[in-house]
């Protein structure tokens, strides 16, 4: 009886050992790259399992981007009414 426990005992401890090591390799080339790849500010693609950078659109047209207050300023102001046209009786 005390060699079966003994048995046992050692033969969980090794799928116990096993199961660790497998959790550690799931861990070192799945898991921590893809931490790594996101916390440089990249993208992960899964299903190749690579680190890609995001390529803004503005690269593949060739435009540059202008925030929203220079684009105002750089329109051109509206045309105010001349003077005439104030000054003229509305006529009924």
């Amino acid at each position: 009886m005390f060699r079966m426990i003994n048995r046992t005992t050692i033969a969980f401890m090794g799928v116990f050992l096993v199961a660790c090591l497998v959790a550690l390799a799931y861990h070192v080339f799945f898991v921590w790259p893809q931490q790594d790849c996101e916390q440089r500010g990249a993208w992960w693609d899964g299903r190749d399992r690579q680190c890609v950078t995001p390529l803004p659109i503005w690269r593949l047209t060739g435009r540059t981007l202008v925030p929203a207050a220079k684009a105002h300023e750089a329109s051109p102001p509206p045309v105010a009414a001349s003077p005439a046209a104030k000054a003229a009786p509305a006529k009924p």
